[in-house]
């Protein structure tokens, strides 16, 4: 939930509606963000991001019944975290979204033109996880 959303309640129904595109559209690009961050043994685990947007929440959750063992670990496999290092870069990239014009967003698609910054970002900070337990990134 973007943070302040009593406060976007009160905007004007055009912008509220520019906001709820903005949404849509980082909705439908995340899975574009997380696949190549996802480890990949089948490919099951990278098809599986499933993204909603609903006015002013973007809902993202992985299908494979396994993914919280990948994201966290277990006793017998260290954790490989794919959206937890994600997390705070898609949330400030929606608020920038936000603050900075959602016209500008939704002309040219800016979050999609991000996502290998966030990647690299993402692979700077977190190495290439996948490596081990029969995983290629």
């Amino acid at each position: 939930m973007v943070a302040g959303s009593d406060q976007l309640a009160r905007l004007p129904e055009e912008i509220k509606k520019d906001i709820e595109k903005v949404m849509s559209q980082m909705a439908n690009q995340l899975p574009n963000v997380l696949q190549p961050v996802t480890p990949v043994r089948t490919g099951h685990l990278r098809r599986s991001w499933k993204t909603r947007a609903s006015r002013y929440q973007v809902k993202l959750r992985n299908t494979a019944f396994y993914s919280d063992y990948v994201e966290n670990g277990t006793s017998r496999m260290r954790a490989q975290p794919m959206i937890t290092p994600m997390l705070p870069m898609i949330e400030s990239e929606i608020e920038r979204a936000i603050l900075t014009g959602t016209d500008f967003y939704l002309r040219g698609g800016a979050f999609s033109d991000r996502a290998s910054q966030l990647k690299t970002a993402y692979k700077s900070k977190y190495g290439n996880y996948g490596s081990q337990a029969g995983y290629s990134g």
